[in-house]
C-alpha cells in the first residue's frame, strides 16, 4: 500500500525539481540567444551541457531518496519509492523532451514578455542587459548586489555568514524527537478533541494514554488467585504517572492476560519513558524468574516509545548512506575530490540550519498552536534525504 503522503510528496517533489531543471536549460539557452547563436544550436549547447549537469543532480536526488528505505517504515518506504519513480520521470522528461518542446516554441518562447513585472528602473536596465529576462520585484538586482559583494571580499562573506549559520545550526542539538500524534493537539473544533477533553474532566485517571502488560503461563489462573502476580501489579503502581488495571482482558483457555493501564501524559514524557524502562529492564525480568511467566508491554505508550527509539536508531545509518552515495555520484560525475567535499559541507551546514529552525519554532516557539515540544521521528531521515538531494 502507498499512503497519501506519498502522493504530496512526489507532486511536490516533481514541481520543485520540475521548475529548476526547466529553468536552468531555459536560462542556457537565453545566454546562447544572447550571443548570437541560432535557436536549434543553442538548444543543443544546452543540452549538451546543462543536460548533463541536470542528468546528474537528479541521480542524486533519486540516490538521497533511497536512504528513506533504510528506515523500516513503511510510510517512508513507499514516500521514497513514490519519490524516486517520480524524480526518474521527471529528469527523463527534461532532457528528453524538454529541449524539443524549446525547439519547437523557438522564439514563441519569449511571447507575453511585459514590462509591468519589473518593479523599478534599476531592474528594468538589469533586465535589458541580460538578455531581456525580467525580474520580480526588483529580484534580480538585489542578487546582482549580492553577487558582486560576494566576487568582490568572498573570504568576509563566508567567515560572516558561516558563522550565522553554525549559530542556526547550534539549535540542531535540542531537537528532541518524538511523537506529534495526541488529543491534546488536535484542534479543539474536532469531535475526537472534545471528547478526550470531556474524559480529562470527568474521568483524569483515565484520560491519558494507554499501555497494556500481556502475561503468558500455563498457572495463570493459579497465580492470579494466589496473589502471587499481584505484588508485581502493585510495584507498577507505585510509579506516579500510572493508574489501573483499567481493565482485565483474559484468554478462553485461561494462560494469557492482558492488564490495561493508563499514565498521564505520553509517550513524550521523560516520567514515562523512565517508567517504561524501568519495566524493561527490572520489572519484567523479575517476573518470569520468580513467577516462570511470559511478559511483555504493549499499547499506545510502549509503541511511541518503540517507534521513536527505532527513528532515532536508523537515522544515522539514513545520513551515512546518502552521504556516502552522495560522494560516489559527485566524485563519478565532476572528476574531483574537492567539489563532492563542498556539496557535502555546505549540504550538512543547510541540513544543521534546517533542524535548528524546526527546533526553534515547534520545540521553543512563541506561538502555542506551534509549540508541540517534540519534533516527529521520522522528520530529520526525511527531511536529510529531500534537503541533500
Amino acid at each position: 500500500p502507498v499512503c497519501a503522503t506519498s502522493a504530496q510528496l512526489g507532486v511536490l517533489l516533481v514541481r520543485a525539481i520540475g521548475v529548476d531543471y526547466a529553468l536552468f536549460m531555459i536560462s542556457r539557452i537565453r545566454e546562447e540567444i544572447a550571443a548570437g547563436t541560432d535557436c536549434i544550436t543553442a538548444t543543443e549547447i544546452a543540452r549538451t551541457s546543462t543536460g548533463r549537469a541536470v542528468f546528474w543532480s537528479g541521480l542524486t536526488v533519486a540516490l538521497s531518496l533511497i536512504g528513506l528505505f533504510l528506515m523500516g517504515d513503511t510510510v517512508l518506504t513507499s514516500m521514497g519509492l513514490v519519490s524516486v519513480i517520480a524524480v526518474i520521470i521527471t529528469v527523463a522528461a527534461s532532457v528528453g523532451v524538454l529541449p524539443s518542446l524549446l525547439i519547437w516554441l523557438g522564439p514563441r518562447l519569449e511571447y507575453g514578455k511585459v514590462g509591468i513585472l519589473s518593479s523599478s528602473r534599476s531592474s528594468r536596465a538589469l533586465d535589458r542587459d541580460q538578455g531581456g529576462t525580467f525580474s520580480i520585484f526588483s529580484l534580480t538586482y538585489w542578487m546582482q548586489r549580492w553577487l558582486t559583494i560576494g566576487v568582490s571580499r568572498p573570504f568576509t562573506v563566508v567567515i560572516t555568514l558561516g558563522l550565522v549559520l553554525i549559530a542556526i545550526s547550534s539549535f540542531s542539538f535540542r531537537v528532541e524527537l518524538g511523537s506529534t500524534v495526541h488529543p491534546e493537539m488536535l484542534p479543539s473544533s474536532t469531535q475526537s478533541a472534545q471528547a478526550f477533553a470531556e474524559l480529562k474532566r470527568n474521568f483524569p485517571d483515565q484520560a491519558g494514554t494507554d499501555f497494556s502488560l500481556i502475561i503468558a503461563a500455563d498457572n495463570l489462573a493459579e497465580l492470579e488467585s494466589s496473589d502471587e502476580l499481584q505484588r508485581f501489579i502493585d510495584s507498577l503502581l507505585e510509579f506516579e504517572t500510572v493508574s489501573g488495571p483499567i481493565s482485565i482482558d483474559r484468554s478462553l483457555n485461561e494462560r494469557a492476560a492482558r492488564y490495561n493501564f493508563v499514565v498521564e501524559g505520553n509517550g513524550n514524557d521523560l516520567r514515562n519513558k523512565t517508567m517504561v524502562s524501568a519495566v524493561h529492564r527490572e520489572l519484567i525480568p523479575a517476573m518470569q524468574d520468580e513467577l516462570g511467566v511470559q511478559a511483555f508491554l504493549s499499547g499506545t505508550l510502549e509503541y511511541e516509545i518503540d517507534d521513536t527509539a527505532r527513528y532515532i536508531a536508523r537515522t544515522p545509518e539514513v545520513f551515512a548512506v546518502v552521504l556516502g552515495l552522495s560522494m560516489i555520484m559527485l566524485l563519478t560525475a565532476f572528476r574531483s575530490v574537492v567539489v563532492p567535499i563542498k556539496a557535502i559541507v555546505l549540504n550538512m551546514l543547510s541540513t544543521g540550519v534546517s533542524f535548528g529552525v524546526l527546533a526553534l519554532l515547534f520545540q521553543a516557539s512563541p506561538v502555542s498552536l506551534w509549540d508541540y515540544g517534540v519534533i516527529e521521528g521520522f522528520v530529520p531521515a526525511l527531511l536529510f534525504s529531500i534537503l541533500f538531494g
